[in-house]
């Protein structure tokens, strides 16, 4: 099979091995090659800091200031395409490979790219934080095995846990195309779920239902909003 390569404008990259300009070798350091490589394999989706610092310096602890030495050295040798190494707030870092260029809208990464957000906590009770998280968490990992969905980590989405900011502006942060978020309410002994499918790059909902269930049965809710949310993805996909 052959290895993928990405082109990062005037530059193309052979994962783990060369980055050239033109048809030129870039002179990069080992572990500025390990960066931009874990960048470019996220096709545009922001990898967390802690996630490059796990992927570049496995099984060692080392500071932030590392990171940021050599993403100044990346940035460095790319010269006019550097600005395509996209620093996200105080999360970590996204980079616009080719794939993933805007055309004609601000944002219009495909709608198979998909964020799930911690699900808010309406009930009034911060101990029941974990009922929104679980939601998250077993939505991201029934959709992470859909070969027709690439779906961010949960270390991303969960940076944005009680967030108040524009969904447009979250999801272009994150590389994708779909944002899928919701709520979680209680009453006595009963849970309502609602849950939202977003297209990213108006904000418009494309799917919204409310899910009723007793407290006993959230593990299954859990099972079952997950199986319709991959089926109403799936749907929306294939329009």
């Amino acid at each position: 099979m052959q290895e993928r390569h990405y082109r990062i404008g005037q530059l193309t990259l052979q994962p783990h091995r060369l980055l050239m300009a033109d048809a030129a070798p870039v002179v990069l350091g080992r572990k500025a090659l390990e960066l931009v490589t874990v960048l470019a394999e996220a096709e545009g989706g922001l990898v967390t800091k802690d996630e490059l610092m796990a992927a570049v310096w496995p099984e060692v602890t080392v500071e932030e200031n590392a990171l940021q030495v050599h993403i100044a050295a990346l940035r460095k040798v790319m010269g006019e395409e550097a600005t395509r190494l996209v620093t996200v707030r105080s999360l970590g870092y996204r980079l616009v490979v080719d794939d993933d260029l805007p055309a004609t809208a601000p944002h219009c990464a495909s709608r198979s790219k998909v964020a799930v957000l911690p699900f808010a906590n309406l009930t009034g009770n911060a101990a029941l934080d974990y009922l929104g998280d679980g939601l998250a968490e077993e939505l991201i990992n029934t959709l992470s095995h859909s070969p027709d969905l690439r779906v961010a980590s949960r270390t991303s989405c969960f940076a944005y846990k009680g967030h108040d900011g524009n969904i447009c502006h979250i999801a272009r942060e994150l590389g994708v195309g779909t944002i899928i978020e919701g709520s979680v309410r209680k009453a006595e002994d009963t849970i309502r779920i609602t849950a939202q499918l977003i297209d990213a790059a108006t904000g418009f909902h494309l799917w919204s239902e409310n899910f009723d269930r007793r407290n006993s049965d959230f593990l299954a809710l859990e099972d079952e909003l997950a199986s319709v949310i991959v089926t109403v993805l799936k749907a929306q996909l294939d329009r």
